[in-house]
């Protein structure tokens, strides 16, 4: 398991970047703050409409379905929030929180677009991007 960071885009719309395990979420939050503030990696949040954000969270499969006091708290506060966890292998959607308010899960329609992450630097793009302030001119 581990806490979901990524960009809410709009209303139920969201991708996730990647599951950050074993670390607390106020410290990732503090750390995607700094991340967000960050020139070295502006023009990636101009197109992704600003900086990553904490999504949510996902269970591994046959984990504790419970939340901590800490995630009910922002579960009541936070604009999104998913809870995924493990079904054979592949994420399944178990609550959606909206500004406190929970929806149902089998009320709405759950897609999930899965890709492995390419090797180094690399993104999937026509064009090629880099991280790197001198190469991006």
């Amino acid at each position: 398991g581990g806490q979901l960071v990524g960009w809410n885009l709009h209303g139920f719309t969201a991708c996730v970047a990647t599951v950050v395990k074993g670390v607390h979420f106020r410290q990732l939050s503090l750390a995607l703050e700094v991340l967000a503030s960050s020139p070295r990696y502006a023009d990636l949040f101009f197109e992704c409409g600003g900086g990553p954000g904490l999504l949510g969270e996902y269970k591994a499969q046959g984990k504790s379905r419970s939340a901590s006091h800490a995630t009910q708290q922002i579960r009541q506060t936070a604009n999104f929030w998913l809870t995924l966890d493990g079904h054979n292998g592949y994420p399944a959607l178990r609550d959606i929180h909206c500004c406190g308010f929970r929806y149902s899960v089998y009320s709405v329609t759950a897609q999930f677009i899965l890709y492995n992450q390419p090797k180094g630097m690399g993104y999937y793009s026509t064009q090629p991007f880099s991280l790197y302030p001198e190469e991006l001119q």
